[in-house]
This record gives structure tokens, sequence and C-alpha cells, in this order.
């Protein structure tokens, strides 16, 4: 499943260009790199240009004389799903803060560069605490305060209610056979 996440430009005062990232969406793989390697409007243009992200890495574009592939990626280069997966409608788009924070349960971290070229973050679920500092949090993971926030959700409460399984486990192993 990996940790979901978005990836955002601010344009205006609540407009924000955005992509969706599949893997590896958490504070200290994918906001520290887009902290450390994505710090430019122009190298955030990029990440944004390629639209929809299977799994975002420091290297934007392949070396077009090797496979580039899901099965076969070239190290430390972004995966992306038009590129990779011939995927189509996977372009970036513009949404408002609200619908940000209502665009998909299972979005884990949204972080967006705001107008100031700083960037930002929320967990998904946590907007009403309002946009967090991804270098001042960073600063604080590596003195060991956690400020990461358990998920909002039961992600397997969400898809297994109790009421679906019956009282004998061995019955619900068996697929009806």
């Amino acid at each position: 499943m990996g940790t979901h996440s978005l990836i955002a430009k601010q344009i205006d005062t609540d407009t924000y260009r955005t992509v969706f990232c599949q893997m590896n969406g958490h504070l200290e793989f994918q906001g520290a790199m887009l902290l450390e390697k994505f710090s430019t409007p122009e190298q955030v243009d990029r990440i944004l240009d390629l639209g929809d992200l299977y799994l975002l890495y420091p290297i934007l574009e392949p070396d077009s004389a090797l496979p580039h592939t899901l099965d076969s990626p070239q190290k430390n280069v972004t995966v992306a799903f038009q590129r990779e997966f011939g995927y189509e409608d996977m372009a970036a788009r513009n949404y408002t803060l609200e619908e940000l924070r209502g665009y998909d349960k299972l979005i884990e971290f949204v972080y967006i560069v705001n107008l100031k070229g700083e960037w930002k973050y929320f967990q998904g679920g946590y907007l009403e605490e309002g946009l967090r500092d991804v270098k001042e949090d960073l600063d604080l993971l590596e003195k060991g305060i956690d400020v990461i926030k358990p998920p909002p959700i039961d992600f397997v409460g969400e898809w297994f209610q109790e009421e679906d399984m019956d009282d004998d486990p061995q019955e619900d192993m068996s697929f009806g056979l």
C-alpha cells in the first residue's frame, strides 16, 4: 500500500498545483528529500510536470540509454505513472487547501511549498492543527521528539468490520469450500 502523499506548490492565495505519490511519503524520507533536493520553484515544477508518481527519488529524469521501469528502475530515479506506465490523465491538478484536506482519507502526508518557497506539510486528517514546517519537524525528529501522529482512521477496521467475521475462524478461511 505504501505511505501515500500529495506534493503541491502554492500558486496563489488558495490554489495548489498538486501531484499524488503512492510510495514512501513519510516525513523522514519524502519530506527530507523535498527540503534537501527540491528547494527552488523550478525544481518543484519539474516534479509537478511529471504528473502523479509511483515513487519520488532525487533524480527526476532517467538515463535514456538504460531501461527504467517499475520492475527495473534506475537507482535513485523517480518513477512516474505516465512516463513509466503509459497511464493517461496523470497530470498535476489544481486544488484548494480544503480540497487537499479531503482528497482521500488514505493520504498520510500533504507537502506544500508555499509562496515564500518554504516546505510545509500536514498529516492527513490533521489540517485543523495548521501547516507544520518540514525543516522544524525534521529537526525535532532528529532530537528524538516524535511529531508524527497516528493516522486518524483505523485502516484495518475500515475494510474488515467485526460483523463480517464468523465466530469460527477456520470456516472463514475455507472460502466456501
